[in-house]
């Protein structure tokens, strides 16, 4: 992937997380402060990884890459 395409597709996925999160605060209790917003946040992102998840080796180089890089 070239940077260019790297960046349309962070900005696509983070404008799509965003708009479902958004289309939901009608039916979000009322009560839910920041923490309860920061996990129902961090669960719909982590539904993303869920339904494209790696196999064993791509995540053992992609944890590898992380810490070498210190991303």
């Amino acid at each position: 992937m070239t940077k260019t395409e790297q960046r349309r597709f962070i900005r696509e996925l983070v404008a799509s997380v965003r708009g479902d999160i958004l289309e939901s605060v009608a039916k979000m209790p009322a009560e839910w402060d920041g923490v309860e917003l920061r996990q129902y946040i961090a669960d719909k992102f982590a539904d993303c990884v869920i339904k494209s998840m790696m196999h064993r080796r791509r995540r053992r180089d992609y944890d590898n890459t992380i810490i070498v890089t210190n991303l």
